[in-house]
């Protein structure tokens, strides 16, 4: 089991374990038969079509213009393009990091700071898969994984992305609703979104935190934000991850975040 420390933006810091290169298959194993299952229900609606239409009709439409089969050959290359790369690049800016197969491996892909990857990470080390792909079907890739310190292969050096190992759990996008207790009233005011997105990703992930790691992380997160935004002295003493609960639920039901 490896495991890398972590060190985020406001200067926390954890560990987690990196992926390895059997769960990483799995995941891209799953992910490759459900983009071939949906080519196929495309291909098979394509058929469909062509069926019904009147005969040479589709042949006659395309040759009407007198670069047709070039941008039929382009305009395939680019949904090819879309489905294996496309397919990749959303899931992993909008699902937290996590396409389905990745959710089914229990993996997920993150920043080197470990802050979730956004739309530009993900189409970066996606578009450098098709060269960890094509010298011998992955096998650039999979070397790099093994002799890499952080089992990164080329579009994650290049990206400054990780990936590893999650709970099942944790994959989330959004925070759920939680029971909270009350407490000391919070100034909501002098709260930033900021401040909500950083406990939001706190409460998301500390499943997979080492108990020390996950007290840790809580207290520095929440003492600060208790001397800001707490309006009673006496609220101080409240246990850190239950405050962080409460204060990302009162918050968000102020702003109707979700």
């Amino acid at each position: 089991m490896d495991e890398i420390r972590i060190r985020t933006p406001e200067n926390i810091e954890f560990s987690c374990e990196l992926a390895g290169l059997g769960s990483r298959f799995i995941a891209y194993l799953i992910d490759t038969v459900l983009q071939l299952g949906f080519l196929a229900v495309v291909a098979l609606m394509v058929t469909v079509v062509e069926a019904l239409w009147p005969r040479n009709g589709i042949e006659s439409m395309i040759e009407a213009f007198q670069w047709g089969r070039h941008i039929v050959i382009v305009a395939l290359l680019l949904f090819f393009a879309v489905i294996f790369l496309g397919y990749y690049i959303i899931f992993e800016a909008l699902a937290g990091g996590q396409t389905p197969g990745k959710r089914i491996a229990g993996i997920r892909v993150i920043r080197d700071d470990g802050s979730p990857v956004t739309i530009y990470e993900s189409a970066v080390r996606n578009f450098f898969r098709v060269i960890d792909f094509l010298p011998l079907y992955n096998a650039l890739g999979i070397i790099l994984i093994l002799v890499n310190g952080k089992r990164k292969r080329l579009g994650d050096l290049v990206a400054g992305t990780l990936v590893i190992r999650t709970s099942r759990e944790g994959g989330t996008l959004f925070l759920p609703d939680m029971e909270v207790a009350a407490g000391a009233p919070i100034d909501l005011v002098k709260m930033t979104d900021d401040d909500y997105n950083l406990v939001r990703v706190f409460l998301m992930r500390r499943a997979q935190l080492k108990a020390a790691d996950r007290q840790s992380v809580a207290e520095k997160l929440a003492l600060p934000l208790k001397e800001r935004l707490l309006e009673k002295v006496d609220g101080y003493g409240e246990d850190n991850e239950e405050f962080l609960e409460r204060l990302a639920m009162e918050f968000r039901r102020a702003r109707t975040f979700h």
